[in-house]
Formats: C-alpha cells, structure tokens, sequence
C-alpha cells in the first residue's frame, strides 16, 4: 500500500483526534480499531504511535471531544427565562445524544466520576442561581451543592435512556420531566 508522505507529514495529535471523532461516531468504540483510524488518514497504524499512546489514548481524546460537544449543546447563553433556558438546553442535549449515539455510548462508559462533570454543572448552575434570583425557584444554603446534584442526576438520566436505546422525542420530554421534578425540590 502506497502512502503519501505528504499526508503523513501533515499528521498530528489534532489530526489524529478529529479523524477518530469521525470514525467512532460512524463505528462506536467497539469497531474503533488503529488500523482502521490509520486508512482514514491514510497512514500505516504505526505513525499513529508517534502522536498517541495507543488506543486508549486517542479514545480519551475522543472523550473530551464528545463531552465538549455535548456540553456546547448545553450552553448556557440565552435570554429566555433560567427555567426555560435550561428545557431549552435540555432539548439541545437530546437532539444532540440522538444526532450521536456512538459519542453519547463513549461519554457513558468513560464517565467516571462527578469531576467528569463540572463543565456541565457549571452550566446548571448558572441557569439555576439565574432562577433564584428571578424567584422561578427557590434556593436553599445548599444551592451550589443543588446545582451539582441536579447534574449528575440529569446526566445518570440521559446515560440510562441512552443505554437503552431512548432518543428523540422520548429522551427530550423523559429529560425534561426530570429536570422539573429536580427543580421543584430546590
């Protein structure tokens, strides 16, 4: 098989993250292999290993590339009322997740811990500390704490619908059931 120098030389670890992004997005990550990475780039798998560690390697990097996808799906940037902006966010994550399954199946297994979350519940909490101060929703000494909770609650929800095969409109109005239900406990 004949490789172009050219393509090789223009390699890198950007390159590499973008193009398994790609693939796993079309194969997930159990038909994720390097060989099949190194064609799309048109490369032998071994010149991957000048830039990456290995599989895992370029799967954690596709890891921060879907969670920051869905996290930009979950921006917090709008004018609506808090409550609304977080069902409308809520919406975006579910059309994203259902645009994604294979991205939205690596973000579930590779989720480890809360820490995994704090973009997110950053983004929470904004929209709920906007809630409480427009009175949509009362606050409690906790409420920082609250906007965690709430994240990780909403996050476990969207992991378990997608795990079992929840998308669409199903997985937007079962998300956004238990964001009301969550946020009526504050």
């Amino acid at each position: 098989m004949g490789y172009s120098n050219t393509v090789t030389a223009k390699l890198s670890r950007d390159a590499i993250a973008d193009a398994a992004t790609e693939l796993v997005a079309e194969v997930g990550e159990a038909g994720f292999t390097m060989s099949g990475l190194s064609a799309r780039l048109f490369t032998v798998p071994a010149n991957l290993y000048n830039y990456t560690g290995g599989r895992d390697d370029v799967l954690d990097a596709v890891f921060q590339r879907a969670q920051a996808g869905l996290f930009d799906s979950l921006d917090g940037k709008s004018d609506d009322p808090p409550v609304e902006a977080l069902r409308a966010g809520l919406r975006k994550v579910s059309r994203w997740a259902t645009d994604n399954p294979n991205l939205i199946a690596l973000i579930r297994t590779r989720t480890r811990r809360l820490d995994d979350l704090n973009d997110a519940s950053a983004l929470v909490g904004t929209q709920l500390g906007r809630a409480a101060e427009s009175g949509d929703i009362t606050s409690s000494d906790g409420f920082e704490e609250s906007a965690g909770y709430v994240t990780a609650a909403l996050a476990a929800q969207l992991f378990y619908l997608t795990s079992v095969d929840v998308f669409g409109d199903e997985l937007e109005a079962r998300l956004i059931k238990t964001l009301e239900l969550l946020i009526g406990g504050l």
